[in-house]
């Protein structure tokens, strides 16, 4: 299983929402990255408009972080909090 990123990133990003981060998930760059405060979360435009430049080949990984803690989602985090919806895993 491909899982770029680290664990945690600096606290306070997103008070009360998410920090989205895209990465390559063939170089494990980092493509972008957003802070959402609104609930339920979703990337912005500018974020998926980043995502859809990645080669066609390269997969993407799109990794969410507490916005308050840093700490990393599981996607099963994001669906139990109402964060994203589970048909959107």
């Amino acid at each position: 299983m491909i899982r770029p990123g680290p664990e945690a990133i600096a606290p306070g990003g997103a008070p009360g929402g998410v920090v989205f981060r895209a990465y390559n998930g063939r170089t494990e760059a980092l493509i972008g990255a957003d802070a959402v405060t609104a609930l339920p979360a979703e990337p912005s435009a500018e974020l998926i408009e980043a995502v859809e430049a990645v080669d066609a080949g390269d997969p993407v990984v799109l990794v969410a972080y507490d916005g308050d803690t840093g700490r990393r989602f599981t996607p099963e985090q994001l669906a139990d909090a109402g964060l994203i919806s589970g048909d959107r895993l």
